[in-house]
């Protein structure tokens, strides 16, 4: 059993539509979403020495923020103080990769999330009961799609919300 990457995706991308400022070329605009929507998912990827197929590793607070670390590091030297590195795009960043933690949290699973790795061994579970788990072994059963739906359900508003605030506070008189 695994998640899939709607509900991070969303994530993702909402709170890269609320962090990227407004006069934000579209190109660069597109390339900055997708950056969100990856960055939001970066527990699950694969990278080397990162301890995903360790998930008490990978999804701990201390990797999560040694993750973010590097990220703004990085992000400040690629950029040196231009666009796309203000501080409203590097929170963004930080709080994307934060909410994979969050979100999966939110699985209907019995085990939680070993946020606390290596220093504690507790767990957190904050299920939803509708989120479930999808079934890697069966990608087009319908219980995925089932997963999908409500994922994209549950997790599509904050989108939304996100382009709807965004618009009505670009619409309101000054």
């Amino acid at each position: 059993m695994n998640l899939t990457p709607i509900g991070h995706t969303l994530t993702g991308l909402a709170i890269g539509y609320l962090a990227i400022p407004r006069n934000t070329p579209g190109k660069q605009k597109a390339g900055l979403l997708a950056a969100f929507a990856v960055v939001a998912s970066a527990p699950d990827l694969p990278f080397p020495y990162w301890g995903h197929f360790q998930y008490d590793i990978s999804h701990s607070l201390l990797m999560t923020t040694i993750g973010v670390i590097c990220l703004e590091v990085a992000l400040v030297w690629r950029f040196r103080g231009q666009p796309p590195a203000s501080w409203r795009v590097m929170i963004g960043f930080a709080l994307a990769w934060y909410s994979h933690l969050l979100l999966d949290s939110f699985y209907n699973r019995t085990v939680g999330l070993p946020v606390g790795w290596p220093f504690a061994m507790g767990r957190i579970a904050l299920p939803i009961p509708w989120l479930s788990t999808a079934d890697k072994s069966n990608i087009f059963s319908l219980h995925n799609v089932r997963v999908a739906v409500y994922e994209i359900l549950t997790f599509g508003p904050l989108l939304a919300i996100a382009i709807a605030s965004k618009y009505i506070v670009r619409r309101a008189p000054s």
